[in-house]
């Protein structure tokens, strides 16, 4: 869960395209990079405003990932949470 608690957040400010990346350990290392699936669980989004937001996996390694959070336009993102599932070898 991420949210603007966490000093990094921006999403909940500005305007236009703002993003939010974490890295993810996984608990043990894969001998090849693994695929990884994430999905949007949940999020508080300011009311009166489109809801834009998405969550993408990226920089997948043997123990680790990215996982960005994305929003743009007038959106203002207050907290986001992801799900995510790595599998391969």
């Amino acid at each position: 869960r991420q949210s603007k608690d966490d000093i990094e957040w921006e999403l909940h400010k500005g305007h236009g395209g703002r993003s939010h990346t974490v890295t993810v350990p996984f608990p043990e290392e894969f001998a090849v990079p693994p695929t990884v699936v994430v999905s949007l669980v949940g999020f508080d989004i300011h009311a009166g405003h489109n809801a834009r937001l998405e969550v993408k996996a990226s920089h997948c390694e043997h123990n680790q990932f990215r996982l960005t959070y994305r929003t743009w336009g007038d959106t203002y993102v207050h907290q986001a949470q992801a799900s995510w599932i790595a599998y391969g070898k």
